[in-house]
């Protein structure tokens, strides 16, 4: 009976400050920067509605403060609930928030270091759906309900059909951390990938190291992607999703075809189905709980590739549907599995910062992490933050950053250049400077350098655009020109912390002086919201060309697909061709697919006639 009343007395607090966390939500906030009141509940349960990570990440790491008191009012709820299933919800809250069989973590048996802090996860900013609330209003999430029927507007028009008269078997698919799984999805009867612990590791402090374990299932499927992948068939690894339809790396390869035939909004949900089969195979209350900040990792090897693949890419798609900032949270979760950073996070996070306006956040981890005080990106993220936010520092952090990485300044004005934006005669005075020509000209000599100036002008090339941007850019690059050839003296008065133009330079060769390019690896388009198209013509080619037979195959496919929105033919017979486009379609009779089938020459009888 104990234990029973003390859980009553924890799902109390919880639903306190479910209550408080709604009415601040609904309030009008006049400084995003504002942050909830601290208090110790959410301390130990680590999953604070704070927008700022790091100070709710730090609020985390104390165990001083006591449970608030319960608070008094008229209003108080009655359960009707039998007292069997109020134990069974107050365990399942408990063990959502955190809580287990030996009570909340600590900070004396969680210690977390500075870096952990500032990429902890909020378990709300990972939702879509709480960004959208911020920016369309709380009445979003009522549209959505009024407009249930959109979860078939992919669908042909007789999936339509049979949704609307009620014969669609929906697989109720259990909501995942970062993915709400669509009812159109196939069914998943277990996952193929499980997150296992696999011990510590004496390399990473100590960490708990987590591994995916694949099931016997899974092993087939890898093994015949990787032989269907060396075919450079499409039509292979469709064969394989037609057996296996959650297989992340076929899923993957999908949607890249999917995109390149310019079907980008179902190359969009592929990479959601990858996500939500890889985030099945977590552990309950694993990864973002109080226990895991800064003392997890998972290694980048075997099995494990497909989550940070994964994870990278659907931080990419949430940054093209304007969610920057659950993209910057999606990242940060990514970082936090792997302080190595082995898929670029930190290569793209001030693109995604800058976005969403979390300068501080930013500011914090330039100076919180060492690899990102010398990376180009990251400092010339900084003196864009710092002018956005109309700091007095920003115009010597331009300078700074041109000084240390002047290649970057005539990379970015080529790239806009070839985007038709007009370039001043102040602008082509600058960029035939020597000390800006010399330096894009040595980009070459330093392949890490030159990889990480690409993906920062490919990725943030948009950010530089605005005139007002590119006026505060000029004003520190004439400043830096016009210091070049002059004493060392003057140039200590002019520039920041007292060094001279070289020393600053200096600052950034050394940074990249090794020759090897420890960023090989990254791919610039990755990091491209560019579309790189396929031909149909050329992918035909590459298949070996396609047959009489197939061909009129897929006339027959698409004379049934009438409504697939302004895709390509090609794209259209592919996504036909998926398990899943008319997944859960209960089976009729003869006659009422007859009646189908003269629905439809009914309709096509009056689109004649008109």
């Amino acid at each position: 009976m104990a234990g029973r009343a003390a859980r009553r007395e924890l799902l109390k607090i919880a639903q306190i400050e479910s209550q408080s966390s709604d009415e601040s939500d609904e309030s009008d906030e006049s400084d995003e920067s504002e942050r909830a009141p601290i208090n110790a509940f959410l301390m130990l349960a680590a999953q604070t509605d704070d927008d700022d990570a790091s100070s709710s990440c730090s609020s985390s790491s104390s165990s001083d403060g006591e449970p608030p008191p319960h608070q008094t009012g008229t209003s108080r709820r009655t359960n009707t609930q039998p007292v069997e299933e109020q134990e069974q919800d107050i365990d399942q809250i408990l063990a959502e928030l955190g809580f287990g069989d030996q009570g909340p973590a600590t900070s004396s048996s969680v210690p977390i270091s500075s870096v952990a802090q500032l990429f902890c996860v909020s378990r709300n900013a990972l939702e879509p759906s709480a960004e959208l609330k911020k920016i369309f209003g709380a009445d979003i999430r009522q549209i959505d309900r009024a407009g249930g029927g959109d979860d078939f507007a992919g669908a042909s028009r007789r999936v339509r059909r049979l949704a609307a008269r009620g014969r669609i078997m929906r697989h109720e698919l259990k909501p995942g951390l970062l993915i709400t799984p669509r009812p159109t999805w196939p069914p998943m009867q277990s996952p193929g990938l499980v997150l296992t612990a696999t011990g510590a590791s004496a390399d990473h402090d100590g960490k708990k190291v987590f591994s995916y374990v694949p099931n016997a299932e899974y092993v087939d499927a890898q093994e015949m992607y990787e032989q269907a992948q060396a075919t450079y068939d499409p039509r292979h690894i469709m064969a394989l999703l037609q057996r296996n339809p959650w297989h992340g790396d076929s899923l993957l390869s999908m949607a890249d075809l999917h995109r390149s035939t310019g079907d980008a909004g179902y190359a969009d949900e592929l990479v959601e189905m990858c996500v939500y089969a890889v985030e099945r195979g977590w552990p309950v209350g694993t990864l973002l709980n109080a226990n895991a900040i800064g003392n997890i990792h998972v290694p980048y090897s075997d099995y494990n590739r497909l989550l940070f693949k994964a994870l990278m890419r659907h931080a990419h798609v949430l940054g093209r549907r304007g969610l920057p900032r659950t993209a910057l949270e999606c990242l940060k979760l990514l970082y936090s599995l792997n302080a190595e950073d082995p898929s670029g996070v930190l290569v793209t996070v001030d693109y995604y910062a800058l976005r969403c306006r979390e300068f501080a956040w930013l500011r914090a981890v330039a100076k919180g992490v060492a690899q990102a005080s010398t990376m180009p990106n990251i400092v010339y993220s900084l003196a864009l933050a710092a002018h956005l936010d109309g700091s007095s520092d920003a115009d010597d952090l331009m300078a700074k950053a041109i000084m240390m990485f002047p290649g970057v300044v005539v990379c970015l004005q080529r790239r806009l250049a070839a985007m038709d934006v007009p370039m001043s005669e102040d602008w082509a005075m600058v960029l035939v400077n020597d000390f800006f020509a010399a330096s894009a000209d040595g980009l070459a000599d330093t392949p890490s350098l030159r990889k990480l100036v690409d993906i920062f002008v490919e990725r943030s090339h948009s950010l530089w655009k605005p005139p007002p941007v590119q006026e505060f850019m000029l004003r520190s690059a004439e400043r830096v020109a016009s210091l070049v050839n002059t004493s060392p003296d003057m140039q200590r008065e002019s520039l920041p912390l007292g060094l001279t133009v070289d020393e600053w330079k200096s600052v950034g060769d050394e940074a990249f002086a090794g020759g090897d390019d420890a960023f090989a690896h990254l791919k610039v388009h990755d990091f491209s919201d560019a579309i790189a198209a396929i031909n149909p013509e050329e992918l035909d080619a590459l298949q070996g060309g396609v047959g009489e037979e197939e061909e009129a195959l897929m006339m027959d496919v698409m004379a049934g697909v009438d409504d697939l929105g302004d895709v390509g033919p090609l794209a259209a017979f592919l996504r036909t061709l998926l398990p899943w486009v008319n997944a859960g379609v209960a089976p009729g009779d003869d006659e009422e697919r007859e009646e189908e089938r003269e629905e439809e020459r009914e309709e096509e009888r009056e689109e004649e006639t008109e």
